[in-house]
């Protein structure tokens, strides 16, 4: 895919955000980051692309977080 309008700054600002936030949708992204909705699903598409997310379920609208260091879901909420 072409990510040439996505600086690695914005980027990270989105991956920081959806690790803090412990989901990624892209209203979540458009708000937070005061960026349009076709810059917003090029981010999520790019972090399916690096591992940081997973593609939505059929139909869905929020991207499942890979969690890092093999965190299980339950020993991330305590």
């Amino acid at each position: 895919m072409n990510y040439k309008d996505i600086d690695e700054t914005i980027y990270g600002d989105a991956v920081n955000l959806v690790r803090a936030e412990s989901r990624c949708t892209f209203s979540l992204l458009q708000r937070k980051l005061r960026i349009g909705f076709n810059r917003a699903i090029r981010l999520c598409d790019l972090m399916v692309e690096r591992g940081v997310v997973e593609s939505p379920a059929k139909g869905g609208f929020e991207y499942p977080i890979i969690l890092e260091n093999n965190q299980s879901k339950e020993s991330k909420h305590e």
